[in-house]
Formats: C-alpha cells, structure tokens, sequence
C-alpha cells in the first residue's frame, strides 16, 4: 500500500513538471511572437550548461603513425590519480565522454614501454600538465606524440684500496634543475 502510494505521488510529480515545462515554452512563445522554434532556442543555453562535455584525441609517435594500446589518464583537476582511463584504438583515438563540467588533466602512458610517457602537452609530472576546462557540451581536443624513452648509461667505480662499491647518481631536470632520482648502489 505504502509503494503504491509513493509511485502515485512520483508519477503526480513528473506530470507535474512536463506539464509546468510545457507552460514555460508556451509562455515563451508567447514572447517572441508565437514562434515555438524559437521559444525552444531561448531554453537551449538551460539544457546545455549541464550537457556532458568530451575529451578525445589522438596518440601518434615521433614519425606520426598511431599507437595502439596506449593507456590514457582522465584525472580532475586535484586528484593524484586518473579517476578514468581508457586504451586507443587501433587507429590511435580515444575519447573520454559525459564529462561534467570542471578542469582535467590528461596521461599517456606506453604500457609496453616502448615509448617514454607524458602528460598533455608533452609534460613529464601532473605538476606540470595543462589544466583542459570542460563547460557543458564542450568538445576539446587533445592529441599527443610519444618519443622513445631517453637513456643514460654510465658506470659506478671502486675508490682504489676499497673494500666496498658505493656510488649514487642523482637525475635533475633540464631547465629547472628539480631533482627528479637519486640511484644508489
């Protein structure tokens, strides 16, 4: 007794509101000169503001041809880690839908490691990424190009008379000078 009572009262509800958003489009009609097509433009910026927005792109390497299984990372604006992913396509795509409003960062990582990871645009920490605003049915483009991972070779050498091998080596970025590892052996 008590459900029936609920889904009568819900459907009261909807028809309710279909039929008070029939009277808005009427009344706006009304306005501007009886033209409904019009009336329903003037409600368009309503439905889009909340519409869901899209990120999609492309993931190529350096000589343009697309990559295939690279795992791209959908994070918000202050997460640490990518609250979506997906993999591309066999063409290089990939597209994260029903975006709600807000800013997000983007990931592209090679899981075979053939190929050096980054965030959008061409950035190597979350830090440093490109915050991409998405405001209602926006549509945003962001394509990548993966490079070969770089190298570093060297060697760690015994002080003479030395009983044991220490050695550490510490990475930097160019440019800024962060240190970014520390190797010890």
């Amino acid at each position: 007794m008590g459900c029936n009572r609920v889904c009568v009262l819900w459907r009261s509800a909807v028809t309710v509101v279909l039929a008070l958003c029939l009277c808005i489009v009427l009344f706006l009609s009304l306005q501007v000169g009886g033209n409904i097509v019009a009336a329903k433009s003037l409600l368009e910026p309503l439905r889009s503001a909340d519409a869901p927005g899209l990120i999609s792109g492309d993931v190529v390497d350096s000589s343009g041809q697309p990559l295939v299984g690279i795992r791209v990372g959908l994070y918000r604006l202050y997460d640490e880690a990518p609250f979506r992913a997906t993999l591309t396509a066999a063409d290089g795509s990939y597209q994260f839908s029903v975006l709600s409003p807000g800013i997000y960062k983007v990931e592209f990582i090679d899981l075979s490691y053939q190929h050096g990871f980054q965030f959008y645009p061409g950035k190597s920490s979350l830090l440093e990424a490109e915050a991409i605003s998405i405001a209602g049915s926006q549509r945003t483009n962001v394509d990548a190009q993966l490079v070969l991972p770089a190298t570093i070779v060297g060697s760690v050498n015994a002080l003479p008379n030395s009983a044991s091998v220490y050695g550490q080596v510490n990475l930097y970025r160019p440019g800024n000078g962060d240190h970014c590892m520390t190797i010890n052996r």
